[in-house]
């Protein structure tokens, strides 16, 4: 398979809840109306589980939009009797692509509808009618092609390269193994093709970056297969004409054989498994961090270690904005104005800053854990779990991090690798009781009560005061303990 400079790193399993629970039978339990939603989540999954040219992916839609689009869409759709629909599918485009964020920027989409509507006469009517189908896998590999070519995703120079044989490949692997799971097999289907999408794209501006030719199709190769397809459709028209001519005509239909009576094939339908809803009090909540309550340091004490006891929030903003006005590329004093801003309450003002902290050191660990935690707290989970992700990578013996990160993991279903956040963590810090607590309750929601037990008790022993509750009352669900806190503003 080509392979250009992006990376998918998703499987199957991860898609499982999204594809079954809330695709297919939400979206099926609503007769359509949350499907938007649920490819808003499919969406913001499959960013999640991408860099490109080692830049972050993240999809910022909503359902809402969405479905309004598609109700517009659709209608303009309907009343044409189809001719709308490429446009329709161009506009669906353009509006994922202004949602699709590459480091913060948003890509574009320059297909148009004129444009669609002679690829889709072309490739996926005319030559895959004249060829009786056999074109049509390769019209569809033209199509993925087509629309990554007409991306530039964050604004940058898109090319496409991943090849038809390994589409072939992938696409025959999920037809067998979907037809003998009986459609099971699906999320792991989706994975290997977002891989082999992903994979075979290069996206940047710079001279260092290599792109891929257009894609095209073979004038020879072509011609091949429509003479493979006009001899095939000839024979059988010859067969037709002998066997009229031999038996004069007397050709019985299948339901003449049949006694008059067609028999109705009815298609299994398959009972999907029910949604296991969590009660919110199941939850463990995010780690506490103590914060370091600090004074400003000075620009020539970046990151100082300097603690108080006491705080004089307004006082404390005037200073920092006065450090910001003296030296703007100053990493630490947005990281310091971030968690003042934090501790107020003021949500967006600190996600600002803990980005602007980013944009100036992209090594700032500290500063992707904190501003995780303002995700948490603006319920945008999917951008938390990256931004402690990150974390993770560039200080992998942070304890905290690992535990805020399996939290993220809890909430969104995802509680074997939640336990695994949560074991991790403890080899890096084994005498603490809230991540005995948090992997407890993962485990008690996962069924296996007596390793949860046995993590309360551990809990218990350490001091944790609602362990000690919850082993008293077995039968009772503990409530979540206070949200987490950020780091300090002085490191």
């Amino acid at each position: 398979m080509a392979k250009g400079n992006c990376e998918f790193k998703g499987a199957g399993g991860q898609y499982f809840v999204t594809v079954f629970i809330h695709l297919f039978i939400l979206g099926s339990l609503t007769l359509g109306i949350y499907t938007p939603w649920a490819l808003v989540r499919l969406w913001r999954l499959k960013a999640s589980h991408c860099r490109m040219n080692d830049q972050t992916v993240t999809f910022a839609g909503n359902g809402g939009e969405l479905l309004v689009l598609c109700v517009v869409q659709g209608l303009l759709t309907l009343v044409t009797f189809g001719l709308y629909g490429p446009w329709a599918l161009c506009k669906i485009l353009h509006w994922k692509c202004r949602h699709t964020l590459i480091q913060g920027k948003p890509s574009t989409f320059s297909g148009t509808g004129g444009a669609f509507f002679l690829f889709y006469l072309i490739h996926l009517m005319l030559l895959p009618l004249v060829t009786l189908g056999l074109y049509y896998l390769y019209g569809v590999y033209r199509f993925y092609a087509w629309k990554e070519e007409h991306t530039r995703y964050g604004g940058q120079k898109t090319s496409f390269g991943a090849t038809f044989g390994g589409f072939i490949k992938v696409s025959l692997i999920g037809w067998i193994l979907n037809s003998v799971t009986l459609g099971l097999f699906t999320p792991w289907s989706m994975a290997m093709l977002y891989h082999w999408q992903i994979e075979g794209l290069s996206v940047g501006d710079t001279a260092e970056v290599s792109h891929f030719p257009p894609v095209k199709t073979h004038v020879l190769a072509l011609a091949a297969v429509v003479l493979a397809g006009l001899l095939f459709l000839t024979g059988i028209v010859y067969l037709g004409v002998q066997m009229v001519t031999q038996y004069g005509g007397h050709v019985r239909t299948l339901t003449q054989l049949g006694g008059g009576q067609k028999k109705t094939v009815t298609r299994t339908r398959i009972k999907r498994p029910a949604a296991r809803r969590i009660s919110p009090k199941t939850k463990p909540a995010l780690k506490t961090l103590s914060p370091a309550v600090a004074s400003i340091p000075k620009p020539s004490q970046s990151r100082a270690a300097s603690k108080k006891k006491t705080l004089n929030a307004a006082e404390e903003l005037v200073k920092l904005d006065e450090w910001i006005r003296k030296d703007a590329e100053n990493a630490d004093a947005y990281y310091n104005r971030a968690w003042l801003f934090g501790e107020q309450g003021q949500l967006e003002k600190a996600l600002d800053d803990y980005s602007m902290a980013i944009e100036l050191n992209d090594r700032f660990a500290d500063a992707y854990h904190n501003r995780g935690l303002i995700h948490v707290r603006l319920k945008k989970l999917d951008l938390a779990l990256e931004d402690f992700s990150t974390a993770i990578k560039l200080d992998p013996s942070s304890a905290d991090t690992y535990c805020n990160r399996g939290n993220v993991h809890f909430r969104l279903g995802m509680r074997d690798l939640g336990v695994n956040d949560y074991t991790q963590a403890l080899k890096l810090n084994p005498n603490d009781a809230d991540i005995y607590f948090n992997r407890g309750t993962a485990l008690l929601a996962s069924g296996q009560e007596p390793k949860a037990f046995a993590d309360f008790k551990k809990a218990a022993d350490l001091g944790h005061a609602k362990a000690k509750a919850r082993l008293k009352k077995p039968g009772a669900a503990e409530k979540p303990a206070a949200e987490g806190k950020a780091r300090a503003g002085t490191q």
